[in-house]
């Protein structure tokens, strides 16, 4: 039985008891958090006080409980005592936030007296930032304070430089001595105007050395400028810029006064650099003068350009801003039309695209006489508007906007036919005419707004008549000279080359008709030229009469954009009428009519023509059989 209880054992309770719950609860109870948690101390006040090497520090700490305090701390100072409700201080707490003191509910009144190190430049820092801070300095200047407030949890002491006349033994003494000199100060200073509807400067200060701990520096303000940001580090007319420890920029901006002539000169400290830039909108002429300016960098060419200097110390720059003197112009201007027309067998379609930048809100009236709007787009929106009396008012908003109108109107096309475009009672600039004609009329000639295409083919027409009288005037010509004109007339609309190809092929044949008498020993050369060139020009022909009898003719329409029944005009300036298009055409049909009587004559002049070919190369010889038989006898 004493070994079965023994091997039975149960763990017992009361080792899990108090849990981790319980021991929290009894924690809070024994120490209750306060009240004033995150926020039981309160630097009120500081008095500074430095007399050559000694510095004296008076804090008021207000606190809501026993808590710790941070104490104010420096790596340019030996502190010599601390003193908490005048008893020394012995023990001081010190973790990566700074050094803590303990402190009892309500006002304390910490006093720490600490020489300073021999250096040109000494800085203290306020891990507990003070509500007020007073000073009585001799021999330093103080930054980070304005107005009885700490800018920053730091301040700075710069050594000042005092030129007194002393005997000759306190200068050997001076020359003896050794001081610790602190890391000077980098500051660039860039100062951004820009002259725009309102002008306004925009100042940054950029620390550049040293990269971390707290630093402070005074930047002079310009005369015409009035801070609208940072007020409060204004003092003296200077702006107090001070630095925590990891801050690389200080900015402010300011308004200027509406003067006209502008003076800059370099701030002479060589702890400053400064740089100047002006970005100058198009509404202001400005006349520059002084330092030269360098390239901007990171420069845009679809943006303004910015003035950019670099001065050294002493150095002016000089600009002087000009208002423009007013022009007089149209509060709309219409930059760029694209006028489309669709040509139907007796409907017309016009369509509209007006590119139009607008200062206010105004109408456009546009006359579109007895066309009839169909649709009417404004930056991609419908809007249904109706035409009174044939005129169209088009509400125009602000800005750069883009309408799109389509029009119908009932029309034939006739020999000459005339589009005139709508009046849109403004000037214009840009306008493109695009006139498409139906595969059912023949193009003759066209006449259009501005700059448009050339039909090159009345003048080779006029250059094959002339070459067709030359032709007609050889002695080995086949063909008199009205034949010669009517072989052109139907394959110009073809292939110019096919007709040269025929051409020689006609004049060949003919030429060596008349010289086959007298024997060649390249006859079989020539009998074979005449057969291939033969196959050749046949196909041309044969080629051609399809051509002509189906497709459209070729007139050579060449230029602006333009081929075929699809003719461009462009046009840069214009007002009112968006110009007028003349059309000269014929029905297809009279083309084709035409070319089937051309067809018909050339079968038969096909028939005679090969007749001769025939003759030519029934006798011909294609192998020089003397070489043969010479052969045949020396083998």
């Amino acid at each position: 039985l004493f070994c079965f209880t023994l091997f039975n054992t149960e763990p017992v309770l009361a080792q899990n008891f108090p849990d981790k719950e319980l021991l929290n609860e009894l924690q809070k109870r024994l120490y209750p958090e306060p009240k004033c948690l995150l926020d039981c101390v309160t630097l009120s006040h500081t008095h500074l006080k430095i007399k050559e090497h000694s510095l004296t520090l008076n804090l008021n700490y207000h606190s809501g409980t026993r808590v710790a305090g941070l104490l104010p701390d420096s790596q340019d100072w030996f502190i010599e005592s601390v003193m908490l409700n005048e008893t020394p201080v012995k023990e001081i707490w010190r973790n990566n936030s700074g050094n803590w003191i303990s402190l009892k509910q309500g006002l304390s009144q910490v006093i720490i007296k600490a020489r300073l190190k021999d250096k040109s430049k000494i800085n203290l820092r306020f891990p507990e930032k003070p509500k007020q801070i007073t000073h009585q300095v001799e021999g330093w200047d103080v930054t980070g304070i304005n107005k009885k407030r700490l800018m920053t949890n730091s301040l700075q002491l710069t050594r000042k430089i005092t030129r007194k006349n002393k005997d000759a033994n306190t200068r050997k003494d001076l020359i003896g001595q050794v001081k610790e000199q602190s890391i000077k100060g980098l500051f660039q200073v860039e100062r951004y105007f820009v002259l725009a509807t309102q002008w306004s400067l925009e100042t940054s200060v950029t620390r550049k050395a040293p990269q971390t701990g707290a630093l402070s520096t005074q930047i002079p303000l310009l005369p015409y400028e009035k801070p609208l940001s940072k007020t409060e580090n204004i003092k003296d007319k200077m702006m107090q810029v001070a630095f925590t420890t990891y801050s690389t920029v200080f900015n402010w901006d300011s308004s200027i006064e509406g003067l006209n002539e502008f003076n800059l000169t370099a701030i002479d400290n060589p702890e400053i650099n400064e740089v100047w830039k002006l970005l100058v909108f198009p509404n202001w002429n400005i006349e520059i003068s002084g330092v030269p300016a360098v390239m901007p960098t990171g420069i845009n060419e679809d943006d303004f350009w910015i003035y950019e200097y670099y001065p050294r110390a002493g150095e002016q720059l000089n600009f002087k801003i000009i208002r423009p003197p007013v022009a007089k112009g149209s509060s709309v201007a219409i930059t760029k039309i694209n006028q489309q027309y669709q040509i139907g067998k007796r409907k017309i379609s016009t369509e509209l695209k007006i590119n139009y930048r607008a200062t206010r809100a105004e109408p456009l009236l546009i006359n579109i006489a007895d066309k009839k709007l169909k649709r009417l787009m404004h930056d991609e929106h419908q809007i249904n508007l109706g035409d009174v009396e044939g005129v169209l008012s088009i509400p125009l908003k602000p800005g750069e906007h883009t309408l799109l109108l389509t029009l119908g109107s009932e029309q034939n096309v006739n020999f000459k036919s005339l589009f005139v475009g709508v009046d849109i009672n403004r000037e214009f600039a840009n306008l493109a005419t695009r006139v498409n004609l139906p595969k059912s009329r023949w193009l003759i000639a066209a006449r259009g707004p501005g700059y448009g295409p050339a039909i090159i083919y009345w003048g080779e027409l006029i250059f094959f008549i002339l070459l067709a009288i030359g032709l007609s005037k050889l002695t080995f010509s086949p063909l008199t000279y009205w034949q010669w004109l009517l072989l052109g007339l139907g394959m110009s609309t073809f292939s110019w080359p096919a007709m040269a190809l025929v051409s020689a092929w006609l004049l060949a044949s003919k030429w060596r008709r008349i010289n086959a008498s007298q024997g060649s020993p390249y006859q079989p050369l020539t009998s074979w030229l005449t057969l291939l060139s033969t196959v050749a020009a046949v196909l041309a022909l044969v080629t051609a009469v399809p051509y002509g009898l189906l497709q459209t003719p070729d007139m050579g329409v060449i230029g602006n954009g333009s081929y075929k029944n699809s003719l461009l005009w462009f046009l840069d300036r214009g007002q009112g009428i968006l110009g007028e298009v003349s059309i000269i055409s014929l029905p297809i049909w009279i083309y084709k009519g035409l070319m089937l009587f051309w067809a018909t004559w050339l079968s038969f002049s096909l028939i005679r023509w090969l007749g001769w070919i025939w003759h030519d190369l029934a006798g011909a010889k294609f192998i020089n059989r003397r070489k043969k038989s010479n052969q045949n006898k020396e083998s």
